[in-house]
């Protein structure tokens, strides 16, 4: 699973994305939430944490396929095609979907944290952000943020 790290308690404050919109009070990089939890649907126990690799389109195989063992996957919504990668998940969370989608089925049969329905994930997650999701309670938190990259780089 390389850099992502199983956990078994998160301590922080839960909102939804329309919540966080109207919080200048949280502490925001690039009007992303650092700390704070995105709430959604639980979907599947467990909790991990590591880089997250977002995913634009959940159709587009040659993307689909190139994901990486212990991957945190963000993405709009569980399209069916995710069935074939989620065994080699470490983690899934999605904008859309219910608990009953195939999809999360799929993330319960291997015992692989799942949210679903947390609006506002794709805006906020960017690839590289390290990211905690917690399918038991429903949450997915940003840690920390990937770094810009500067245009010297």
């Amino acid at each position: 699973m390389g850099n992502v790290s199983l956990c078994h308690d998160i301590r922080s404050e839960e909102f939804t994305w329309d919540e966080h919109k109207k919080n200048s009070r949280s502490a925001a990089v690039e009007g992303r939430a650092i700390g704070k939890a995105i709430k959604g649907k639980a979907a599947s126990p467990g909790v991990a944490q590591g880089p997250a690799v977002v995913l634009s389109d959940p159709d587009n195989l040659a993307a689909l396929y190139q994901i990486k063992e212990g991957a945190l996957l963000v993405c709009s919504t569980a399209s069916r095609n995710l069935i074939a990668i989620i065994p080699r998940l470490g983690a899934l969370a999605t904008e859309r979907g219910g608990t009953l989608a195939i999809a999360p089925g799929v993330a319960r049969d291997h015992g692989i944290p799942a949210v679903v329905g947390a609006a506002g994930l794709t805006e906020m997650i960017k690839d590289g952000d390290i990211i905690r999701v917690d399918g038991t309670k429903g949450t997915v938190e940003i840690l920390r943020v990937r770094p810009a990259k500067s245009a010297h780089s």
